[in-house]
C-alpha cells in the first residue's frame, strides 16, 4: 500500500522562492502546493487540505496575520512562518493569533526542514481515540474521565493543573504566549500575573515529567510562553 504523503501549502509572494521550497519539499518525499497570495492561499487551503503551510507573512493583498487566523479559526494544521522581518513585537503577534513555529531568511534548508517535520510529527502523534483520549508515549488524558496517567498510573493534579494541560495538550506543537495562557485560565484580571504560571508550571512537571528540569512534554518558549511537545 502506498504511504500517503503530507501535503505542505507555501504562500510567498516571491515566484523564486516558492520554487526553491517545492524542491525542497519534494526532495524530502513532501508533496507541495503553492499561492502568491492571501485569496490564492484560502483557496488553497480550502480545497486541497494541506496538512501544514509554510508563510511568508508579507504578502501584497493583505497582513499575513489575517491569513493565519482566517486559518486557524478552521484548521489546527501546522503554522510556519518564513521572514525577514526579526521584530519581537511581530512574532508574539503571529504566535498570539496562532503560528506554531518561526523561521528567518536567509534560513538553512535543514533547519527549515527539520522545523517542518517536527510540526509534522507532533501533529500525527495526538492519537484521538473517538474524541476524549489524547494518547502521547507514556501519557494519557482521558477527557471524559478527567484523568491524567503515566505508565499507566493515575496522576492526582488541581483542577488548575488539568486545565492547564489539557489546553497545551489539545494544541500540540502551538506556542500558547504567556498572557495567553494566563487570560484562558486566570481570567483577563491576572494577564501579567506571570509567576502564577510559573509556578503552576513548575508544579505541573513534577507531576507529569520524568526529568521536571529537562521536561519532555512541557517546554518553555523564553521570553513568549510554553508549548507542549507530544
Amino acid at each position: 500500500m502506498n504511504e500517503i504523503k503530507p501535503c505542505v501549502l507555501i504562500v510567498d509572494k516571491a515566484p523564486e522562492m516558492r520554487r526553491l521550497l517545492h524542491r525542497l519539499l519534494v526532495a524530502e518525499g513532501l508533496l507541495a502546493i503553492d499561492a502568491s497570495d492571501m485569496a490564492a492561499a484560502r483557496y488553497q487551503a480550502g480545497s486541497k487540505y494541506p496538512n501544514a503551510m509554510i508563510l511568508d507573512t508579507d504578502l501584497p493583498d493583505g497582513r499575513g496575520i489575517d491569513l493565519i487566523a482566517d486559518i486557524r479559526s478552521r484548521s489546527d494544521i501546522p503554522i510556519l512562518i518564513l521572514t525577514e522581518r526579526d521584530h519581537e513585537e511581530e512574532r508574539l503577534a503571529a504566535f498570539e493569533v496562532g503560528a506554531d513555529d518561526y523561521v528567518l531568511k536567509p534560513f538553512s534548508s535543514r533547519e527549515l526542514l527539520a522545523r517542518l517535520k517536527a510540526q509534522l510529527r507532533r501533529q500525527a502523534a495526538c492519537i484521538r481515540v473517538g474524541s476524549n483520549l489524547l494518547k502521547f508515549d507514556n501519557l494519557e488524558i482521558d477527557l471524559a474521565l478527567r484523568v491524567v496517567s503515566r505508565s499507566g498510573h493515575p496522576l492526582h493534579l488541581t483542577p488548575l493543573e488539568y486545565h492547564l494541560l489539557t489546553l497545551l495538550a489539545r494544541h500540540p506543537g502551538r506556542v500558547f504566549l504567556h498572557q495567553e495562557l494566563l487570560r484562558l485560565i486566570w481570567g483577563g484580571m491576572h494577564d501579567q500575573d506571570t509567576h502564577y504560571l510559573r509556578v503552576h508550571m513548575r508544579n505541573l512537571r513534577k507531576k507529569i515529567e520524568l526529568d521536571p528540569s529537562n521536561p519532555r512534554y512541557l517546554l518553555t518558549e523564553t521570553h513568549i510562553g510554553y508549548r507542549f511537545v507530544p
